[in-house]
């Protein structure tokens, strides 16, 4: 099932922003309210379908609003609709970020290929940028750039669909270092989205089963999962979100002879690549960054403002699990 994006459904509809900025509130709280509308119905259409596996494609999704507006704005319109920022964000499985032509294929951007869009190259690059920041903190922020021409951009996009939905494994490769926590390093994550992060182990034969609750303040997304680690460092990994409820749940089942985690999660995006930093309390002067590839061979540029302790992808004493352990390194 493929949802067609909604803001230009509406512009060519004739529904726009009329120049001043009340006009502008009012058309991105048209956007969400239908992006919100037409999720709902797609999903409860998938209980009359006759098919065993649907895949649903949103061009689009409900945080690409933060794009158009300030935050305190987004935050408003989220709460004339009782919306929740990282639940409308998390409700997604998947988020795949096809970077714009204009941003390293610029003679192929253009403007005719769709009536609602109207951005020079410099304006187009500025929107994705901030729609890239939107949806900083998804668990499965994938980005395709345009290092390839459109053909391999596609099968790139395509094989992390087949990835995600294990066609036939869907195997994450990443990349894990230690690094050091300074004065310049603090500075720089408070621009980055962050999160805290509070999970617990599950008893389990052969798998790691794993409870995580995510979010801040009032706003918190609850999600099971279960990994299972492969040679080379890959893993096999399953994860949905699940209600409070469910998570309550399932606490009885959290293996008491393993330690609960807790941790300030902080994302950002560097030179097309999505990257997240891991703040623990027990860990002086140090966090754990990962960056995930979709090849194995991937060079990683690592900013200038971090300082790199060591490559830890293959050591298996700063894996969630075997911390959770000890609880220490």
């Amino acid at each position: 099932m493929i949802v067609p994006e909604t803001a230009t459904e509406l512009i060519l509809g004739g529904i726009r922003p009329f120049g001043d900025r009340a006009s502008l509130l009012r058309f991105q709280k048209y956007v969400f309210e239908l992006q919100s509308a037409k999720e709902h119905i797609f999903l409860e259409a998938c209980t009359d379908a006759i098919e065993e596996k649907i895949l649903i494609l949103y061009d689009r999704g409900l945080l690409d609003n933060k794009a158009y507006i300030t935050n305190e704005e987004f935050n408003d319109i989220l709460k004339s609709v009782n919306g929740k920022e990282n639940k409308s964000r998390d409700n997604y499985d998947l988020v795949l970020h096809l970077v714009t032509a204009a941003n390293g294929a610029e003679d192929a951007y253009t403007l005719s290929n769709n009536l609602a869009r109207t951005e020079t190259v410099e304006e187009a690059i500025a929107v994705d940028n901030r729609t890239l920041n939107a949806w900083m903190g998804h668990n499965k922020l994938k980005i395709i750039d345009n290092s390839t021409d459109f053909e391999g951009k596609i099968k790139r996009t395509l094989n992390e669909i087949y990835m995600y939905l294990g066609e036939p494994v869907p195997t994450e490769s990443y990349k894990k270092y230690l690094i050091e926590v300074d004065d310049i390093l603090l500075d720089k994550l408070k621009e980055f989205h962050s999160l805290d992060i509070f999970q617990s182990y599950l008893t389990s034969n052969s798998i790691q089963r794993r409870l995580r609750k995510k979010g801040m303040k009032d706003d918190w997304v609850y999600t099971y999962a279960e990994t299972k680690y492969l040679e080379n460092n890959e893993r096999i990994k399953k994860e949905k979100m699940i209600s409070q409820k469910e998570y309550i749940d399932m606490s009885s089942e959290i293996n008491i002879q393993l330690h609960s985690i807790s941790k300030r999660r902080c994302n950002f995006v560097y030179d097309f690549q999505y990257f997240t930093i891991d703040i623990f309390s027990f860990l002086d002067n140090k966090a754990i960054m990962d960056v995930q590839v979709t090849d194995k061979n991937s060079t990683i540029e690592i900013p200038n403002y971090i300082k790199v302790i060591k490559d830890i992808s293959f050591d298996k004493n700063y894996q969630n699990y075997n911390i959770s352990q000890k609880l220490k390194i």
